[in-house]
């Protein structure tokens, strides 16, 4: 029974949601640089983060204008399951310098990163743009898979040290998987293979072990 409940197990793997990287950072000032990536339609994902810490108002903002201006959602860092109004003095401004962190931002329940246009780094208080990334017209995650549970996926509440280990990073371009023939080429080449660290066992095999051991 015990190996019976372990093909079966292996039969009822879910698909690992991948990190989506859509670009660089652009720097305007006080150092700011990283990449940005996506994980899901709720979190976004900083990568390798630098910032000299000397700008006295300085938040991580998404919007849906044309450019990054005053208004903007404020994505608080690190997170603590509260969210705040633009105006609102109460809201934590990124600490200290960084030199390559790594950051997991969480976006409000009411919001999906389709729904943006550009992510930044600003300053509130002098309405200065200290990088920004552009969010693609076509980008939409309505076709990824959405996680379902355990110790690799990002908490909602996120640590200063957040980690999201053994994840697959896909960056994100213009016409991804725009034919069936590039579309299986890219699920071919995330597929984990014999020897690279992940246990490889054919459906097709385990059906047959089923089988066996249920006529047993």
């Amino acid at each position: 029974m015990i190996v019976i409940s372990v093909l079966i197990s292996c039969l009822c793997l879910s698909v690992s949601a991948e990190i989506i990287k859509i670009g660089d950072i652009a720097t305007k000032g006080h150092g700011v640089k990283g990449a940005i990536s996506v994980y899901n339609a709720s979190t976004i994902i900083v990568e390798n983060f630098e910032y000299d810490g000397g700008a006295p108002d300085a938040f991580f903002m998404v919007g849906d204008t044309d450019k990054p201006t005053d208004g903007g959602t404020l994505l608080p860092y690190p997170f603590e399951g509260k969210f705040y109004e633009y105006s609102d003095d109460s809201a934590p401004i990124i600490q200290g310098v960084h030199n390559g962190s790594r950051m997991v931002l969480t976006l409000p329940s009411d919001a999906e990163v389709s729904d943006f246009k550009w992510f930044s780094v600003w300053c509130r208080a002098y309405s200065i743009n200290f990088g920004d990334v552009y969010f693609p017209e076509s980008f939409d995650l309505s076709g990824e898979p959405e996680p379902e549970g355990g110790d690799d996926i990002p908490s909602p509440i996120a640590p200063v040290s957040n980690d999201i280990s053994g994840e697959k990073d896909h960056e994100y371009h213009h016409g991804d998987h725009s034919d069936a023939e590039s579309e299986a080429e890219s699920h071919a080449e995330h597929e984990p293979q014999p020897g690279s660290g992940h246990t490889f066992i054919p459906s097709a095999l385990l059906m047959a072990a089923l089988f066996s051991l249920l006529k047993l």
